[in-house]
């Protein structure tokens, strides 16, 4: 019998306390551009939510592009086939 392949879940949304916040984002944002005001590098930042997530909006700095995944309760018990802690 074939399995389902588990899908993996980054830590910051593998240990996230779901009883305690909503929705967790988690911000890529991409290289700088060219006016050097910040590196070159990729960077990372989760943030977490007791209520629903503001506008994406709120990421954009004028020097990267950015793009953000939102993550909720219903979205990972659907990719782990059952309910979270």
């Amino acid at each position: 019998m074939r399995q389902r392949a588990s899908t993996p879940l980054p830590p910051p949304v593998r240990d996230t306390d779901w009883d305690e916040y909503a929705v967790v984002d988690i911000a890529d944002f991409l290289p700088a551009t060219t006016t050097r005001f910040e590196d070159d590098l990729l960077r990372t930042e989760v943030y977490r939510y007791r209520e629903a997530a503001p506008p994406l909006s709120v990421y954009e700095n004028g020097e990267r592009a950015y793009r953000v995944t939102c993550v909720t309760r219903p979205l990972v018990e659907r990719l782990t086939g059952g309910p979270v802690a």
